[in-house]
């Protein structure tokens, strides 16, 4: 049986935790044990060959009860500051995860991108794929893999 359970995710790149701000709950679906996996913090890389495009990824889920707060921030290589992105809603049945980022604008196109994301949880790390869409012209932007391991538990 499935528990539908409302968390956020945090995220933290070295030492900008304290920058993330307070972003509003996400809901997370799945079993309170695959909730439980997927708690702690996670640190790792994308990867956008299309785009040539890569940089750190990081998130920490600190759930207390039933819900947490936080966001995703990514650091593409070459841009000044990191993108802070909020992740919208995460599923997790047994070992797959899959899930959604809030639209946010391309640091190069200025076109907004509508990003999904899916991956499979594996030991202490969790790998997979995302596609982004370019919201204005309906055509894919671009695709690629990421990856996190798991940095500390809860």
């Amino acid at each position: 049986m499935t528990r539908v359970l409302r968390v956020s995710l945090l995220a933290t790149t070295l030492g900008a935790w304290a920058c993330a701000g307070r972003p509003a709950p996400v809901p997370l679906s799945g079993s309170l044990a695959g909730v439980q996996a997927l708690a702690g913090a996670w640190a790792g890389e994308y990867t956008s060959d299309g785009l040539g495009r890569s940089g750190s990824l990081t998130f920490t889920l600190a759930a207390k009860g039933d819900t947490a707060r936080g966001d995703v921030i990514m650091i593409p290589r070459g841009l000044n500051q990191p993108l802070h992105l909020t992740i919208t809603f995460v599923r997790v049945a047994g070992d797959h995860v899959n899930g959604a980022l809030a639209p946010y604008a391309d640091p190069e196109c200025g076109c907004t991108l509508y990003t999904s994301f899916v991956g499979r949880l594996a030991g202490s790390g969790i790998s997979g794929s995302f596609a982004s869409l370019n919201g204005t012209t309906g055509t894919m932007r671009q695709t690629g893999t990421w990856e996190v391991v798991r940095q500390r538990a809860p």
